[in-house]
């Protein structure tokens, strides 16, 4: 079975999100713990969860989850929301000390290396002039990353195919200690060309949803793309121009994140499991060849 290695030093590997069935079958009956020995065949160390999902499990359950991850050497990355940046000032203050009480209660527990978040709305909701709207995330993401820092797990948000990367560093100028999570092929929903959108991201990128997908022009008018799930490296994110990308220019490159987000063909042409295994092959290549050039 081939296996992920944890390289450059702290960097490791994980999987996020899409959840099949078919890899924790007949697996443990805790699905926490079932996601942790699956992982754990494959050289992964992380998955991902919220705070308030954490907060919902009984206390014994929550306790026997931390006491696997120590065991294991597992990570929880948490998720942290941010649905308060459409509401009034005072309301989105209070939203963010909530989200810190949470965090403050649950990064250590769950060995949260960093936090990430989505946002909220999107870039053509045109709730908001865009002076606005960069005043408002600054003010609701400026105290959870400046709590998070202090924790040692940086904040940071997605490009989770809402605002193009450029946008994403307009609010990052604004708010101290705010970094990037990587969707590696969510530039593709949005328009952008995702090697540039990479380019843009890699200084202020602290992990990663490595994803891939398929574009496929659309049969109805007007000319639109139809986005496809794959295997890594089958689609057309250009994997390996990226994975090249973060790992020569991250400032955190020895500490990466980086989180496996899965979706087999819908023509299932690959099964879950195998779609699966096939991104593990993959990414062991990009690890070796990366390894192979740094030693010249």
């Amino acid at each position: 079975m081939e296996q992920l290695r944890i390289t450059p030093k702290n960097t490791y590997w994980g999987h996020a999100l899409a959840w099949y069935a078919d890899y924790t079958a007949g697996g443990d009956a805790d699905p926490h713990i079932a996601k942790m020995d699956f992982l754990a065949k494959y050289g992964m160390k992380a998955y991902g969860s919220s705070p308030k999902e954490i907060d919902a499990l009984e206390p014994a359950a929550r306790d026997k989850v931390f006491q696997a991850l120590s065991d294991r050497d597992m990570h929880i990355i948490l998720h942290a929301s941010i649905n308060h940046v459409d509401g009034e000032y005072d309301e989105m203050d209070r939203f963010s000390e909530n989200q810190i009480a949470l965090l403050e209660k649950y990064v250590k527990p769950c060995r949260s290396d960093i936090v990430t978040c989505c946002a909220a709305n999107h870039r053509y909701d045109r709730k908001w002039p865009w002076d606005e709207r960069i005043k408002r995330f600054s003010r609701a993401l400026s105290p959870i990353a400046a709590a998070c820092y202090e924790m040692g797990a940086p904040f940071s948000i997605e490009n989770h195919a809402d605002y193009f990367v450029s946008d994403l560093l307009e609010i990052i100028r604004e708010t101290p200690r705010l970094y990037i999570f990587l969707d590696t092929a969510n530039a593709l929903h949005i328009g952008e060309h995702p090697v540039r959108a990479c380019e843009d991201a890699a200084p202020y990128v602290v992990g990663t949803h490595f994803k891939d997908h398929a574009m496929v022009k659309g049969e109805k008018p007007p000319l639109h793309y139809e986005i496809r799930g794959c295997a890594l490296g089958d689609g057309d994110a250009e994997l390996k121009r990226q994975y090249e990308i973060i790992f020569d220019r991250s400032p955190f490159r020895d500490k990466l994140v980086m989180l496996f987000e899965l979706f087999a063909p819908e023509d299932k042409s690959l099964k879950p499991l195998d779609c699966f295994e096939k991104s593990v092959a993959f990414v062991r290549g990009l690890q070796d060849a990366y390894e192979s050039r740094c030693m010249k």
